[in-house]
């Protein structure tokens, strides 16, 4: 950190930065740095220079910089891209004319959970960062996905993930996260959504199916 707020210090004072960091791998457990950070520069001139600079390097690697309001207009960008791609691969997707509510963006995958984990502590643990709609996980996997209840919050909750000092500890576990995004995002819902059809289709035929253990909202 002090390497950074040198390096940005020469082209004028630096208030702070921000790393963006996501979890590592399982193999390694902890925080990784995503490859960006925001610097915050007293004054706005010291901040537009420092974007103009040209063939700018840092540890002899060329940056590319921008602007956070530009920065965050491309992520959203991105992220409607990927909703339309996602729309796409989900032909019989129609807003308000399934059985069930989508809401893309939404859903966070959890892995390395411990056995004891329950869907309870998973929801108290999310709670804080975004509205938690259900909790998809059957007690003993070692994976669960969260689904939020605003469209696009996945990405936000896995940001605020990022800031913390240490990973994600639930029921005394370290877990892993990542969101669920493109063919994968498609996949659940499409399974979900069949799995909903079959049920309600068997209410309707005085069928009643078991009982199962899966999460709540």
């Amino acid at each position: 950190m002090d390497d950074l707020l040198e390096f940005f210090g020469q082209f004028g004072r630096c208030l702070n930065v921000f790393m963006r960091r996501l979890p590592s791998s399982r193999k390694k457990k902890g925080w990784s740095v995503q490859g960006s950070v925001f610097a915050t520069f007293e004054k706005e001139e010291d901040a537009k220079s420092f974007v103009s600079q040209e063939g700018l390097k840092y540890n002899e690697v060329e940056l590319t910089r921008c602007f956070k309001k530009d920065h965050q207009q491309e992520k959203k960008k991105a992220r409607e891209a990927r909703a339309a791609a996602v729309r796409k691969a989900m032909p019989w997707y129609e807003p308000g004319g399934t059985i069930l509510q989508i809401v893309l963006g939404c859903l966070l995958r959890l892995g390395d959970l411990g056995e004891g984990t329950s869907w309870e502590s998973i929801k108290q643990a999310l709670a804080p960062y975004a509205e938690v709609a259900f909790v998809d996980y059957a007690r003993g996997r070692t994976e669960a996905v969260v689904r939020f209840a605003e469209e696009g919050s996945a990405q936000a909750v896995l940001g605020q993930l990022g800031a913390l000092e240490e990973p994600l500890t639930i029921d005394g576990t370290r877990v892993t996260t990542s969101v669920l995004e493109g063919d994968e995002e498609a996949e659940y819902w499409k399974k979900l959504t069949a799995a909903k059809r079959e049920k309600k289709g068997r209410t309707k035929g005085g069928q009643r199916g078991a009982q199962g253990q899966r999460g709540r909202g």
